[in-house]
């Protein structure tokens, strides 16, 4: 790698490639960070402990690199760029969440119930995980997340025998796209929700895995005390 400055002091530096790399920026796609005074033993391959020589014989380069950014992501944080194995957005278009069909808005909605539990629950960042996916993967900003789960109060739900009452929105969301919710669970693999969920599950376990976390969730909503949700989902299922 060779540089050169040439207004006064002129002054030129070359050094080999794998020595001056020490991280990876983006653009439109990642890109190496030069260094030409980097240090010995700080570079991009030291920290992700595989030498050049080895990753640029790799079938996917950047897949190690990929792993080592997300071993460092803090709670809520995500990649906003891929390695050639996952299927992110591709799209160069951002759209806006109320310029969608209400079709596709359904079934995003749907996505983030399975692959986001934590929105059951009290927490002040439940919606975080979400919007960053909505924005990395599916290039969609929406200005207002927290109304699309939460907005129109209370409601009634009938299962089975049952009718439950003063159930909150989110919860009425959920039992009333219980059907399409459930089959996007199936549809999806265990690999993609255990990335999702933190912890790995399997093609026979998945659903039971969503019910328990759901309702570990939903345990702290003093709205939802009178709900038994384990055993509500746990009833639509049969």
């Amino acid at each position: 790698m060779l540089f050169a400055k040439l207004a006064s002091p002129i002054e030129f530096r070359c050094r080999p490639y794998e020595e001056c790399l020490s991280e990876v920026v983006v653009t439109h796609s990642p890109r190496y960070l030069i260094d030409m005074n980097l240090e010995k033993g700080k570079t991009l391959f030291d920290k992700i402990k595989t030498p050049y020589d080895t990753l640029r014989k790799n079938e996917n380069p950047i897949k190690p690199i990929v792993a080592y950014y997300k071993s460092k992501l803090k709670h809520g944080e995500d990649l906003w760029w891929i390695d050639q194995e996952n299927t992110k957005s591709s799209n160069l278009v951002i759209r806006v969440w109320n310029n969608l069909s209400i079709i596709e808005k359904q079934e995003l909605k749907n996505k983030a119930m399975v692959y986001f539990p934590e929105l059951f629950s009290n927490s002040s960042e439940k919606f975080g995980r979400f919007a960053i996916w909505l924005v990395t993967r599916e290039a969609i900003v929406c200005p207002n997340i927290r109304d699309m789960f939460t907005a129109g109060g209370k409601g009634k739900i009938v299962i089975g025998k049952n009718v439950f009452s003063n159930v909150p929105r989110i919860f009425l969301n959920l039992f009333e796209n219980f059907d399409s919710i459930i089959e996007r669970l199936v549809l999806t693999s265990p690999s993609e929700l255990s990335e999702h969920w933190g912890f790995k599950t399997t093609e026979r376990g998945k659903v039971a895995d969503w019910i328990e976390l759901v309702a570990e969730n939903s345990r702290k909503i003093s709205d939802a005390k009178h709900l038994n949700i384990k055993e509500m989902l746990k009833a639509m299922t049969k």
